[in-house]
C-alpha cells in the first residue's frame, strides 16, 4: 500500500478521534463519582442526591406538627382568638326584634268634608232602607212548552207522560226603586251619619238573587206558604250563596253580574221556550185600559212572539249539531206554574 503523500493527521485521523472521546468520556464517569458534581444547596447546606430524600421528609414531618391544632404559634408570631359566636346567637335568639328607636313616617290622611262641627274619627255610616217591591203584577199564561224544553230536563219529563206538553203558569213581577237605594248611598244619615263611598259599591246596586214565594188563600187567610223552584236553566246564584261566602266568592259573583246581560237574566229572565210564544215579559204588561196602550201590547206582543220563534229556531238547531252564531234557547223565567 502506497501511503506517499499522506500526512500523518491523515493516516491517524480515526485514532486520534477514537481517543478524544475516550477522554471525554472518562472526564464524564469522573464527574459523575465526584461527590461534588450533582450535589445541590438546600438551607445553605449541600446535598448529595441520596441525602436529598431524607430531607424533604424530615421537612415534610415539620410542616404537618406545625400544622395540626395542638401546634405551638412560632415565636414572633402573635395571634388573637376571635370571640366565641355561639354565646352571643344564642342571647340574639332570646331578644326582641323590635327597634330601640322608632322614625315616625308620614301617614295619608283621609278626611270628608262633614262640617267643622263633627268628628271624622269613629263616626258611624248611614244604612239604607230598602224599600219594599211596588207594583206588584201577575199574568196567568196558557200555552204548551216544546219538546226540546222537556226532553232535556228530568223534572219535566216526569210530569209530561207524553207530548203535547200543554201546561198553564202564572208569571208575577214587581218594580224595585234601585235608584232610591242609591239615592240614600250618597246621601248622610239624619243623625249625622257619613254618606257610603262610591268605590264600596261601585255606584250600582248588585241584585245576587230573586226569590219568589206562593201562598192559596184559603178560608179567609193565606196559608200554605212556598218557595217556587228556579226553572231549567234559570241564571241563578242560590247554590253559591247557600254555602259561605268569603272574599273570593263576593269577587267572583261581582265580576259575573257585571258582564253584559246577567244581571237581567236574574232579576228578569225569560220563561220556557212554548210553542205559540204565548208568554211576555213582565216589563210588557199592560196597566191601563186605552185603546192605545192596547195597541202597544198588541205590538210588543207580536215582537215577543217573534223573538221567541227567534230563540225556538236556534234551540232547534242546536238540537241537530248546528251552531248558530248568537244561538242559543230561552233561559228559565222567574214565572209559576
Amino acid at each position: 500500500m502506497k501511503i506517499k503523500g499522506i500526512t500523518v493527521w491523515e493516516q491517524y485521523a480515526e485514532f486520534i478521534l477514537l481517543g478524544a472521546v475516550g477522554v471525554v468520556f472518562c472526564i464524564y464517569l469522573f464527574s459523575q463519582f465526584s461527590s461534588s458534581t450533582n450535589a445541590v444547596r438546600i438551607d445553605n447546606t449541600e446535598m448529595a442526591p441520596g441525602e436529598i430524600d431524607g430531607r424533604l421528609s424530615a421537612k415534610a414531618e415539620v410542616l404537618s406538627r406545625s400544622l395540626r391544632d395542638d401546634a405551638p404559634i412560632p415565636s414572633g408570631i402573635s395571634m388573637e382568638k376571635p370571640d366565641p359566636m355561639l354565646p352571643a346567637f344564642e342571647s340574639k335568639l332570646s331578644e326582641s326584634v323590635q327597634p330601640t328607636t322608632s322614625t315616625d313616617l308620614p301617614a295619608l290622611r283621609v278626611v270628608v268634608d262633614t262640617g267643622p262641627a263633627i268628628d271624622v274619627s269613629g263616626q258611624a255610616y248611614v244604612v239604607p232602607e230598602i224599600p219594599a217591591p211596588t207594583s206588584l203584577v201577575t199574568m196567568q199564561f196558557f200555552d204548551g212548552l216544546e219538546p226540546v224544553v222537556v226532553d232535556g230536563d228530568e223534572k219535566l219529563q216526569s210530569r209530561f207522560d207524553d207530548s203535547p206538553y200543554d201546561t198553564t203558569w202564572v208569571t208575577a213581577a214587581a218594580v224595585f226603586d234601585v235608584a232610591d237605594v242609591l239615592e240614600q248611598y250618597r246621601a248622610g244619615g239624619p243623625e249625622g251619619q257619613l254618606p257610603l263611598r262610591g268605590k264600596w259599591y261601585g255606584d250600582r246596586i248588585d241584585i245576587l238573587d230573586v226569590v219568589v214565594e206562593r201562598e192559596e188563600w184559603l178560608g179567609g187567610q193565606w196559608v200554605d206558604q212556598k218557595e217556587i223552584e228556579l226553572l231549567p236553566g234559570q241564571v241563578s246564584f242560590r247554590s253559591v250563596l247557600e254555602g259561605e261566602v268569603d272574599a273570593g266568592v263576593r269577587d267572583e259573583l261581582l265580576g259575573q253580574l257585571i258582564r253584559p246581560g246577567v244581571q237581567d237574566a236574574v232579576v228578569r229572565p225569560d220563561f220556557l221556550l212554548t210553542r205559540n210564544s204565548d208568554w211576555i215579559h213582565p216589563a210588557m204588561y199592560q196597566t191601563g185600559d186605552g185603546e192605545g196602550e192596547s195597541s202597544l201590547l198588541t205590538m210588543k206582543r207580536k215582537y215577543q212572539s217573534l223573538l221567541q220563534q227567534s230563540k225556538q229556531k236556534a234551540a232547534e238547531l242546536e238540537r241537530l249539531g248546528g251552531n248558530p252564531s248568537g244561538g242559543g234557547g230561552g233561559a228559565g223565567g222567574a214565572g209559576g206554574g
